[in-house]
């Protein structure tokens, strides 16, 4: 965990804080991270209860070059947290997430732009269901590194009428459902002992980000993709994120953030009760956190 922790901090810091004079003025890059920690704590407490241990993280970072016709954009977030309750002696995870974007445009006219995109989304480790137990008691296994993972790359025209919104329409998409754990394959849509399950289509995407009040900054981003390729249909897969951050002091805030998923092929719902997830369902997060925030 300690060597984990040490990456998310260290890693986005070392390559994107250099000195500016290094950097031509077309240039911009940042970093935000934040930390948030609670527990909870009970001795003879009447009403009941149990003790509690939280910490999570993100780190956000960006590094953009603007200049004459050319823009390139790359975007990487990265979160993790844990908890730990009562008197177990391992710790839950309660947040993971691995997701960069990377889109180079050339501008045609003053809001549009021929783009090129190249994205990943992924975890960095074993995930859980808590509630599920093998028979060996192990708990029931739901996702890894690299299971899933999504990789798309394409080609589409951004409208960009602001610095703080911007809208992109990809036609040409590919896709690749990535699940290297053989036990995941079948949950996360590809077919058994399938690795890597390529898909065809077109994507719409959307982000906003802008301070709406003082202090108070909304971040919004949608996902849209279509299967050229789908049997049932052009059916989207739907991934939206929103985070409204409250600045409270230089170096503290506060942040509520969800995450809404919406695919098809991916099994989240066990209607028959035997261990085995058969049916889609939406898939939504929830994280609301107070603690340190740096920017650079």
């Amino acid at each position: 965990m300690k060597k984990l922790l040490s990456l998310l901090l260290f890693l986005p810091m070392s390559i994107i804080a250099q000195d500016n004079s290094e950097q031509p003025k077309a240039w911009s890059k940042g970093v935000t991270t934040s930390l948030n920690f609670s527990q909870v704590a009970f001795s003879n407490w009447a009403a009941g209860g149990v003790n509690s241990v939280a910490f999570n993280g993100f780190i956000n970072a960006h590094l953009n070059y603007d200049e004459d016709i050319y823009h390139w954009e790359n975007l990487l977030k990265l979160e993790y947290g844990v908890v730990k309750t009562g008197d177990e002696d391992y710790l839950k995870k309660s947040n993971d997430k691995i997701d960069f974007i990377s889109k180079y445009g050339i501008n045609f006219s003053n809001k549009f732009r021929v783009t090129g995109e190249l994205s990943f989304l992924s975890q960095f480790s074993d995930g859980f269901d808590y509630a599920k137990v093998n028979d060996d008691g192990s708990f029931k296994q739901v996702s890894a590194f690299l299971a899933p993972a999504y990789l798309q790359f394409g080609v589409g025209i951004d409208f960009v009428p602001s610095n703080y919104f911007s809208v992109n329409i990809a036609p040409a998409m590919a896709k690749f459902t990535i699940v290297t754990v053989e036990e995941l394959q079948v949950k996360y849509g590809n077919d058994s002992l399938q690795v890597c399950k390529p898909r065809f289509g077109g994507q719409v995407s959307a982000s906003f980000n802008k301070e709406i009040i003082k202090n108070v900054t909304l971040q919004t981003s949608v996902r849209t993709f279509f299967d050229y390729l789908d049997k049932e249909g052009y059916k989207p897969v739907v991934n939206w994120d929103l985070a409204v951050v409250m600045k409270i002091n230089k170096f503290m805030s506060a942040n509520i953030g969800t995450n809404l998923i919406w695919d098809k092929d991916v099994m989240t719902i066990d209607t028959n009760d035997d261990g085995v997830d058969d049916k889609a369902g939406i898939q939504f997060k929830e994280l609301v956190g107070v603690g340190f925030t740096f920017s650079f």
